[in-house]
């Protein structure tokens, strides 16, 4: 696996070097960028320290902090000339240093119980079973394996169980399972390492396999998408495998495509923000239209941002979302209260529970109680709950 991402990680150099102009059009469009003014927080300068980490430079300290900074949203590829897909050259040279164990120390520490649980949160793998075992949800076989986000079934089971009750109403035949607990795609992208990342996605491919489950549902984490859709398919081919294309399912397409052949009735909310995640938003645009069309069933006005520039990164992305330090939780903080005050909805609805917990961090450092963050498919749940049937 290590080869796998160094040879990915050196035929994105070789571009790098040839065509980065290093005309620095990706600075105002990157989010940690417009919250620090900070020139090390810059895709151009990441680049630069990706680069060093291709001619074997060391970095310091500060460097590698700088480099782990990308939060991996992808702004800069639309601003970029050539398109070139930066956040991916830079999480490469993140991979390639994580795996050598030169990373922030709290995921050096995270990635060690990771590889011992084969979760991102936690060294315990009783822990993330729980909800499973307590929240009266499926177990046996179905169409769908529901693999939640390692956020709910470790700090938010709540939204976990939502989930579970949002596909019973809706008649999805779904299971859970006490093995598959975590896709990988924190593993993946928050801690920068796919040779964990992948022993987590065959345990849930195994498990599908033997539940007889035809899809994976992605549920609501932008790194699932990203891990689940295109990297863990680009390592694959270079490692001689291959997984199966419609093996993934997201979860808004899901519910969406199931609320319109079933058109229930809808007790919509008067106004509310809808909040695209750059998941959503910017790696995987077609996913927007199943996302808006669940938000523009629920709300009767809908508030919404353009999402191809800066609206589109909440700052839970890369390692900001789990590293502990305190330049890290000041950042996700500040990026976060940008974000969410630039809506001027009391409600603010989000597709990913990265999104989610940065923004309900953010509202409760500044104290603000004039706003309130749901996820959408909980929103939904809520809303067809108040009626007796659909």
């Amino acid at each position: 696996m290590f080869k796998a991402v160094k040879s990915l990680f050196e035929a994105l150099a070789f571009e790098y070097k040839d065509l980065c102009l290093q005309c620095r059009l990706c600075t105002p469009v990157c989010p940690v960028y417009l919250v620090t003014a900070n020139r090390r927080y810059t895709p151009w300068y990441r680049v630069e320290l990706a680069l060093r980490v291709f001619r074997g430079e060391p970095l310091s300290e500060d460097d590698i902090i700088a480099l782990f900074t990308c939060t991996g949203c992808g702004a800069c590829t639309l601003a970029c000339p050539f398109r070139m897909e930066t956040w991916l050259f830079i999480h490469l040279a993140k991979c390639v240093l994580a795996m050598r164990g030169k990373a922030p120390p709290s995921l050096i520490r995270t990635a060690q119980a990771a590889e011992k649980s084969l979760h991102s949160f936690t060294i315990d793998p009783r822990q993330p079973t729980r909800w499973i075992l307590e929240g009266g949800v499926r177990r046996e076989g179905g169409e769908y394996l529901y693999i939640p986000t390692p956020v709910e079934n470790t700090f938010y089971t709540e939204e976990a169980i939502a989930k579970a009750r949002l596909f019973e109403l809706l008649d999805i035949d779904y299971t859970v399972s006490l093995e598959a607990y975590d896709l990988g795609g924190n593993i993946a992208i928050d801690l920068a390492r796919p040779d964990i990342a992948f022993k987590a996605l065959e345990k849930c491919l195994r498990e599908a396999e033997k539940l007889g489950a035809k899809y994976i549902v992605i549920s609501e984490c932008g790194a699932d998408h990203k891990w689940a859709l295109t990297f863990s398919h680009i390592l694959a081919r270079e490692v001689g495998e291959s997984i199966p294309s419609k093996t993934f399912t997201p979860i808004h397409m899901l519910v969406q495509r199931v609320l319109a052949r079933r058109r229930p009735a809808l007790k919509k909310m008067l106004q509310a923000a809808l909040f695209s995640s750059c998941t959503i938003g910017r790696h995987y645009p077609t996913l927007y239209k199943y996302l808006k069309n669940i938000a523009v069933s629920m709300v009767e006005r809908l508030e919404e941002k353009p999402w191809k520039h800066r609206y589109n990164a909440c700052c839970g992305g890369s390692c900001l979302n789990v590293v502990r330090e305190r330049w890290a939780r000041d950042l996700r903080i500040r990026i976060g209260l940008e974000r969410i005050s630039s809506f001027n909805s009391q409600i603010v609805l989000v597709p990913c529970t990265k999104c989610y917990i940065s923004f309900r961090q953010a509202l409760l450092a500044a104290r603000k109680r004039d706003k309130k963050v749901k996820l959408v498919t909980t929103a939904l749940l809520e809303t067809l709950g108040a009626n007796e049937r659909l």
